[in-house]
């Protein structure tokens, strides 16, 4: 099914677990699907590398070789199985071309049969419910508490009811439920779901009996806030559908020019059960590019690349999965945005290149968001090699606007290096200044910081397995904002 919107969750200093696209607990990842990203960089699975993961009970585990703090930027992205549904995937794909022309056409389908329930039994009234609800997914939920009556070998909860004061004001609580072995009262199945530290009313306790036990916990006596992380409540899963259609074309225009156009059309129904808000299901994506490399001079070692391209997505488009780069969103500095708007994003870039010695380019691109935002970016990236001299730059510049806070994000990486016959000897250089103003008073925001890392370094040449490195490094931060440790994940369930 198509990538849900982007989950943060707070993890352990090294290890966590996955959660499903609509929050499930207990998911079995399918083997070799994960991908694991720290500050944009690709992790290698294994104990000697960066990471381990446990595919059946979805828990994920960093190794000692990886220092994660509460400033990594961590993105894991993984399919899973869930047999709620039958579900079928259909592909067909063909590319043609003649002379100048290339074209390619490709068909994607998966949808879930409503009605081929696996392990997902529903009465009449929950079908009536995931028909009147539509697209409206967070209310596809109904109470998981059945009198079963009392079992000695499972867990069993009684029904009381209890008064707290809060704020000085006593609130009667009419339904709680208690774990108990009173064969009398003890008569109440209760399935608990986690939505969260401060979500829910429910803890889960140690105990001694066969499964895990959970305690109500009152509100705080102030403020009213729940502090528990379990609800008497089970969300139910719907049968979804998603299809992706794409046409694309490109046409060479002499011998070092290339135009290509690609369009895309999505259908995606979240409720199949449901023909409310069907008319949101069509959504449309278009991408127009053109490339173009002249040659400079008789011997044509150094070459001008030109290029331009335009992207627009419908509000309504749903990708099957991540499109973009890992760092997509990082290298416009957004977070939060509401994915569901139309999006603009345009390109114009100019360079020189010659082979194997050098490539430069300045690039000019611009972002609209829908009306979140509009954003501005000027970037030059650079690499030079040349007989044991290597020198590389990589820096942008971000003028954005939004509704609630306007940003100026400046970056910069550069790296010297230079080979000698027993040593190479080199330096990097890494700059972010970071600054967020409020759209009421153009104050600057806690969030802004600004740092530095500076790096030189000498180290003998590969020879064989073994080399040595000894580095000096130095590190600057300013007013850089607190922040708790948090993992981005996004998961796709799969048969």
């Amino acid at each position: 099914m198509p990538n849900p919107p982007t989950q943060e969750i707070s993890y352990g200093p090294n290890r966590g677990r996955l959660r499903g696209a609509e929050n499930e607990s207990f998911i079995i990842v399918i083997a070799g699907t994960e991908r694991v990203y720290i500050d944009g960089q690709l992790m290698v699975r294994g104990q000697e590398n960066d990471y381990i993961i446990d595919y059946n009970t979805a828990e994920l585990t960093f190794t000692t070789k990886r220092l994660i703090t509460k400033d990594s930027r961590i993105i894991i992205e993984f399919q899973y199985s869930e047999r709620n549904y039958s579900r079928s995937l259909f592909h067909a794909g063909i590319d043609f071309g003649k002379n100048r022309w290339k074209g390619r056409f490709n068909l994607y389908s998966e949808q879930d049969s409503k009605n081929q329930l696996l392990n997902l039994e529903l009465d009449g009234s929950e079908l009536q419910l995931l028909q009147n609800i539509g697209d409206s997914l967070e209310l596809a939920i109904i109470p998981s508490i059945d009198s079963v009556g009392f079992d000695n070998d499972q867990v069993r909860y009684l029904k009381t009811d209890t008064t707290v004061t809060v704020g000085g004001i006593p609130v009667i609580y009419p339904e709680i439920f208690v774990h108990g072995i009173d064969p009398d009262s003890a008569i109440y199945q209760v399935r608990f779901s986690d939505v969260g530290i401060g979500n829910g009313d429910y803890i889960q306790v140690q105990s001694s009996a066969n499964g895990r036990v959970f305690e109500w916990v009152p509100p705080d006596s102030i403020t009213g806030d729940r502090l528990g992380r379990y609800v008497p409540l089970q969300q139910i899963i719907t049968p979804k559908m998603n299809q992706l259609f794409t046409l694309g074309g490109e046409y060479a225009i002499g011998k070092k020019g290339r135009a290509s156009v690609e369009g895309a059309l999505s259908n995606t129904d979240l409720n199949r059960f449901s023909s409310k808000d069907n008319e949101d299901n069509l959504g449309y994506g278009v991408k127009v590019k053109y490339d173009h490399l002249i040659p400079l001079g008789d011997s044509a070692k150094w070459a001008l690349k030109a290029s331009a391209d335009i992207e627009h997505l419908n509000e309504r488009f749903r990708p099957i999965e991540r499109f973009r780069s890992v760092e997509f969103e990082r290298d416009w500095n957004i977070r939060d945005q509401d994915e569901h708007t139309d999006k603009y994003i345009s390109a114009v870039r100019l360079g020189l290149v010659r082979k194997d010695v050098a490539d430069i380019e300045y690039a000019f691109r611009q972002f609209l968001n829908g009306n979140l935002f509009e954003a501005y970016q000027n970037a030059l990236k650079a690499e030079v090699v040349h007989k044991g001299f290597s020198f590389s730059v990589d820096g942008s510049h971000i003028f954005s606007n939004g509704k609630d806070l306007n940003n100026r994000f400046g970056r910069f990486k550069a790296g010297i290096q230079q080979k000698f016959k027993w040593f190479v000897i080199g330096g990097t250089d890494i700059f972010e200044d970071n600054r967020f103003f409020s759209t009421l008073n153009d104050s600057l925001t806690p969030a802004s910081y600004q740092w530095n890392d500076a790096k030189v370094y000498v180290k003998a040449p590969m020879n064989g397995r073994t080399a040595t490195r000894c580095s000096i490094s130095a590190g600057m931060t300013d007013c850089r904002a607190t922040a708790g440790s948090a993992i981005q994940v996004s998961g796709k369930a799969s048969v």
